[in-house]
């Protein structure tokens, strides 16, 4: 039976946390160690990774793996709001942890690996394939998350879930970008930019409302490719 607790995340609702947790709102100078060092007060650290971008830069976020789940409850509660280089991160359960029925591990830093060291790239793949948030079939580039067509492949055909729009996007972003980073707030059906003026503007459609309103809650003015986005609801 996977170890889980129950916490009040900052928010004010109670979830489950397991394991992992997701670190959000980094600076693009932090890199595993530096994720590490920070979180190992609260616990024994086994994992540690930044998640990079298409381009090999860092997409502002991480994940950390501690050897209890009281431990990440701990972690969660004391470090969320706390101060890493400069900018204020946001802690929260990893709701891809294999643990909560996710499928485990994102795309993250070649080099950046803690406690266990290259031992979590072969969890990565043996996790399983189902359940929670994350129902693709590859959370990289390849199987059915990288094609253009069909609803769940990206940018191809709307469906009936609920949309935010994101402005002032780096022109550098892609659509696979903008998926991808969004995705950290739930299900992404659909993901596409347009270009708005001299920046550009996306859309991302959530399966789930809820997942559209963490996405609005969690990501609005936050750094994108090194530039501060908006996320707003898109109204019919």
């Amino acid at each position: 039976m996977p170890q889980t607790q129950s916490v009040v995340n900052a928010h004010g609702e109670r979830v489950r946390v397991a394991r992992r947790l997701y670190v959000g709102n980094l600076a693009y100078s932090v890199r595993w160690q530096e994720l590490k060092d920070l979180f190992k007060g609260e616990g024994e650290v086994v994992f540690a990774d930044v998640k990079m971008n298409s381009e090999g830069r860092s997409a502002g976020c991480g994940i950390v793996e501690f050897a209890t789940a009281q431990e990440a409850a701990s972690a969660m509660q004391n470090l969320h709001d706390a101060e890493l280089e400069g900018r204020k991160i946001f802690v929260r359960e990893d709701r891809e942890d294999r643990d909560l029925g996710g499928k485990g591990g994102g795309k993250g830093s070649k080099g950046g690996k803690g406690g266990r060291g290259n031992r979590d790239d072969r969890d990565r793949d043996e996790r399983p394939r189902r359940g929670g948030y994350e129902r693709e079939r590859d959370s990289g580039r390849g199987g059915r998350d990288s094609g253009r067509g069909g609803r769940d492949s990206g940018r191809g055909g709307r469906g009936g879930g609920v949309s935010v729009r994101v402005g002032n996007l780096d022109r550098s972003v892609s659509w696979q970008d903008l998926k991808d980073h969004f995705r950290q707030c739930g299900f992404v059906a659909h993901a596409d930019i347009h270009k708005a003026g001299r920046s550009n503007e996306g859309i991302v459609e959530f399966e789930h409302p809820g997942d559209a309103s963490r996405a609005i809650r969690e990501l609005n003015d936050t750094r994108m490719n090194g530039v501060f986005i908006d996320v707003t609801r898109v109204r019919d």
